[in-house]
């Protein structure tokens, strides 16, 4: 994901992704999980935290680079998971 990440937002001239980015979406994963009372990470927390990083990152691109990466990203924003 990372790798795919940097190199679709560098060839369209997007806003870099960065290891901090990896991170956070670790962090967010975490959270989920102890908002469902849990004390381990499971696939869904990380699917949520993924799909809230990438929603937010795309969000931030200029409007022709979001396109591009709705395409390229769509199995991750498209999870059925609540926002």
């Amino acid at each position: 994901l990372y790798v795919a990440l940097r190199k679709e937002s560098a060839s369209s001239g997007g806003v870099p992704i960065a290891v901090r980015h990896i991170e956070s979406i670790m962090r967010m994963a975490e959270a989920h999980a102890k908002m469902h009372l849990r004390e381990h990470v499971r696939d869904d927390d990380l699917d949520a935290a993924i799909q809230m990083m990438l929603t937010s990152f795309v969000s931030a691109q200029k409007f022709s680079v979001q396109r591009a990466l709705q395409k390229s990203f769509a199995k991750y924003l498209n999870t059925g998971i609540e926002k």
